[in-house]
């Protein structure tokens, strides 16, 4: 089977856009078609930077579209991942109006139609010029006649209509690339925090599973044979409790100030004031003197009844005696 001509692509790449327009049934379909009429283009070197837009025939112009053509399927065409596809269309509108710019062809100055610089204004206004190049280029159809000068201002009239139109695509398309970046960006974000948030939670499932738990520990798996412990543990009433002082000190912080400890230690009776040293000291005093006086007493007591059996002199001789 013959490889179809440039011609033959072209007319029935766009009786298929005119017949069943640009849809997300279509669009594979006319790119393939718009492509592959862009690959006969490069290979027979049509189009030269170096060349003037007088230079080229008139039956050629229209392929000075092929670009324009793609990007505008791909614009219109909804995929999964339509970042791609969108910054693809938006290098395709850069390429024609590279080429454009070669030959001349440029965007209209919009301060010849209106002295105003808004965006607004500059947006009617370019609304406008592109309406009056439709009216002119249908006039132009209608009239049906096959002369080629008429034909070449058509598809100048076409270029730059199709220039003015990209001008405007582009806007919409840079607001477009920069959400979907931003929302690529925040996703990108999202799956690293849940990729780490899994990760965290796969390390904390390998540490419970090689915690040691007694209720699953026997005598062989705690001692060895000489019956030693083979790994310490620390027997705790709650593990939650015990979790949460991983992080703290390594000793035991004080619960209460040194004068309450000494006022809970006198409550019981644990320490000796120098008061109760005194009282102390004073009652051994008085026990010591009560002693001492009874002594005493006893004394003159056993004194007294000795005077009583030997008066004086009684123990004298005869001779002695007065």
């Amino acid at each position: 089977m013959d490889a179809k001509s440039l011609k033959e692509l072209w007319n029935e790449t766009n009786h298929l856009k005119e017949t069943k327009g640009i849809s997300q049934e279509t669009v594979p379909q006319l790119v393939k078609g718009y492509e592959s009429c862009l690959g006969l283009v490069r290979r027979a070197r049509l189009f030269s930077l170096n060349e003037d837009i007088d230079e080229v025939k008139t039956s050629e112009l229209r392929y000075l579209l092929l670009d324009f053509e793609v990007a505008k399927c791909m614009e219109q065409w909804m995929q999964n991942d339509r970042l791609k596809v969108i910054e693809y269309s938006k290098t395709c509108y850069e390429n024609f109006l590279r080429i454009c710019e070669g030959y001349g062809l440029k965007p209209l100055p919009i301060s010849s139609f209106t002295k105003d610089t808004d965006a607004r204004s500059t947006k009617i206004a370019r609304y406008k010029l592109r309406k009056d190049i439709e009216n002119e280029i249908g006039s132009m159809t209608k009239e049906h006649i096959q002369d080629e000068e008429l034909e070449r201002k058509v598809w100048i009239n076409k270029i730059q209509m199709a220039i003015e139109d990209t001008v405007d695509d582009m806007r919409h398309i840079e607001m477009e690339i920069q959400i979907l970046k931003s929302l690529e960006k925040q996703a990108h974000e999202k799956d690293i925090s849940q990729s780490q948030e899994t990760l965290r939670k796969e390390e904390q499932r390998n540490q419970d599973r090689n915690t040691w738990k007694l209720d699953s520990l026997t005598k062989e798996s705690l001692l060895d044979p000489k019956n030693r412990p083979i790994q310490p543990f620390t027997i705790v009433s709650d593990r939650n409790a015990k979790s949460k002082n991983v992080f703290g000190p390594g000793y035991n912080l004080p619960t209460m100030s040194v004068d309450e400890y000494l006022d809970e230690e006198a409550k019981r009776g644990n320490i000796i004031s120098q008061k109760d040293n005194q009282n102390q000291q004073g009652s051994s005093e008085d026990e010591d003197d009560n002693d001492i006086a009874d002594a005493k007493t006893m004394k003159a007591r056993y004194w007294d009844e000795y005077t009583e059996a030997n008066p004086r002199g009684s123990g004298n001789t005869m001779v002695n005696r007065g």
